[in-house]
């Protein structure tokens, strides 16, 4: 009974994170991760694979070196850090837990998930004429990942599992969504995978189906070629959204001139920051913001992503990042490599390295041109994929262990130490998604009019995860706003030291600093010592250092300018 419910609950954790993947949410993530640990216990009915392995270590230090810069060496601290530390380590380890004895279990909850997003990606190709799916993601690129991360070990199964042709209805659909996509890393990505797959699976003395290959083959040319017929048909639906017919062509090279843009500013980027710690997670999103002159292709675009995970890692976790990074990519293909053909490697054993590694290179592929180790889903099966391939190289035993098993005395031991780790890990996530509660809680209570309930959620809010500074920007404007309609000087207090506090929290952000600018300007006979018209002057010169292209910040620092030069002209 109650393992019968682990498949439900692990395909809520996939279809929870997708959506938090495409609307950024810590209570979402929190959710997702909370049902995942609850489906991976309820699913484990074999000792789970024992002892420390590289490519363990390597998973824990790249989580562990994430959360500890983002702490102590990011300026623009985000709650998204330790949220993505967790898919990727919580992945790895339901992976090891499941083993290979479970691995098909784990696959087809997996598989449930892909084809529902590839459903609803031809839905919105059909139904709604967009003319570049995305499903429940924002790109297309990442539902191309996204599908990826099942439709390649499906292939790989297809092709050289004697069971493999019961998937064909799966590749089909799997493969459909991928075309509507029309995301060009992806095929390239898949075509990766194939090929390493191909080479491992003679390898490992795997002989494939060849009707079944020649059938795979055929299908996969199919699909890749589809978006280039869909390119040149006319959109169903000219008002559609999405990207405009003929994308998937690259004769313009408009994609290949943004993608060079970002690269060059994130190399810039690399040079001007922290070869060690980096400049800190997700701060390409500033640098951007901060150098659009660089980059004048993203003149009216922001995006967070520099479209290449290794460049962005080594830009925002420094030299250690990269190689943490670079470490759970190369370490699976080498002890694939190693332990396939082991003699003692069962053919399960060695179907689940094979297939397993069609996914992690798939994604690592995909990563060298769009952002798949940044959205959680995919950092998620990434983890999990890794976990289930750790495993069966354990279980194989075709590789040294960097700690072996822990003898039964010292059992009491390690269970008091993951206890402790477990606890602290739970408080660094908890706190983010309770103060987003709190925060939403105040906003509603604010639209309904309800100010004391709403000033409570939003003080709630700042104390619980203090180095966040929307919510202190919040607080701030809420006590703005109580400023502006009332006499309250101590509202005006509020504001200022709330927008003060935001400011100091993000030392990149413009927008809390343009907010007291405002409260300064505007509601100065409310505070007790309003900043000078030179003070002003500062702040909107800051702001526009950090927001040149933002016109209201320019237009703002212009107006002061203006303004002092008549002070000073009356004196």
């Amino acid at each position: 009974m109650k393992r019968g419910l682990a498949a439900p609950l692990l395909f809520s954790a996939l279809a929870i994170a997708a959506l938090g993947s495409a609307n950024a949410s810590t209570i979402y993530w929190l959710g997702s991760l909370a049902l995942l640990g609850g489906g991976a216990w309820l699913m484990r009915n074999e000792p789970a694979a024992r002892g420390a392995t590289l490519l363990g270590a390597a998973v824990c230090s790249l989580g562990a070196w994430l959360v500890a810069t983002n702490f102590w060496a990011n300026p623009s601290y985000t709650a998204s850090a330790p949220y993505q530390a967790a898919f990727l380590i919580g992945g790895f380890l339901v992976g090891r837990r499941t083993g290979t004895r479970n691995a098909a279990r784990l696959f087809s909850v997996a598989v449930v998930f892909a084809i529902a997003m590839a459903v609803w990606a031809l839905w919105q190709k059909a139904a709604l004429g967009e003319s570049r799916a995305h499903s429940v993601f924002v790109t297309p690129a990442t539902l191309g990942s996204a599908i990826n991360l099942v439709l390649a070990p499906a292939l790989a199964l297809y092709v050289l599992h004697p069971a493999g042709r019961r998937l064909l209805p799966v590749i089909v659909l799997l493969l459909a969504g991928l075309a509507v996509a029309q995301s060009r890393g992806a095929w390239i990505a898949l075509g990766a995978a194939a090929a390493v797959t191909a080479v491992l699976a003679y390898a490992a003395g795997l002989q494939p189906n060849r009707r079944q290959l020649w059938i795979a083959i055929l299908m996969v040319a199919c699909g890749a070629f589809a978006p280039l017929l869909m390119s040149v048909l006319p959109a169903s639906s000219p008002g559609a959204a999405g990207a405009p017919a003929g994308h998937f062509a690259m004769a313009d090279g408009t994609s290949l001139a943004e993608r060079l843009a970002l690269y060059e500013l994130a190399w810039a980027g690399v040079k001007a920051s922290s070869w060690l710690v980096g400049s800190g997670y997700q701060s390409f999103y500033y640098l951007l913001e901060s150098s659009r002159p660089l980059a004048p292709t993203y003149a009216f675009i922001s995006t967070y992503f520099v479209h290449d995970d290794y460049l962005q890692v080594l830009l925002e976790l420094g030299v250690p990042g990269l190689a943490c990074l670079l470490a759970i990519v190369a370490l699976p293909i080498m002890y694939a490599w190693r332990v396939a053909p082991h003699y003692t490697a069962t053919f399960q054993q060695r179907m689940t390295a094979v297939a397993a590694l069609a996914g992690i290179v798939s994604m690592a592929i995909h990563a060298l041109v769009d952002f798949p180790f940044y959205i959680p889903v995919c950092v998620l099966l990434y983890g999990t994929t890794l976990g289930i391939l750790d495993a069966a190289v354990i279980e194989i035993g075709g590789i040294r262990l960097l700690h072996p098993p822990a003898p039964l005395r010292y059992d009491k031991l390690q269970r008091a130490s993951v206890a402790a780790v477990a606890t602290v890990a739970a408080w660094i996530l908890v706190m983010p998604a309770a103060a987003e509660g709190a925060s939403a809680y105040a906003l509603r209570q604010w639209r309904t009019g309800n100010g004391p309930e709403a000033a409570f959620g939003f003080e709630i809010a700042r104390r619980l995860d203090s180095r966040d500074w929307r919510y202190h920007w919040y607080a701030g404007q809420f006590w703005m706003n109580q400023a502006a309609n009332t006499p309250d000087r101590a509202a005006a207090a509020r504001a200022d030291q709330a927008f003060a506090a935001a400011c100091n929290a993000n030392l990149r952000e413009a927008l809390p600093l343009r907010n007291r600018i405002a409260l300064h300007d505007q509601l100065a006979s409310s505070l007790d010592a309003p900043a000078d018209a030179k003070t002003l002057l500062g702040w909107a010169e800051l702001a526009v250092k950090l927001a040149p292209a933002d016109p209201a910040v320019r237009a703002e620092r212009d107006r002061l300018a203006v303004k002092l030069a008549g002070a000073k002209g009356g004196k």
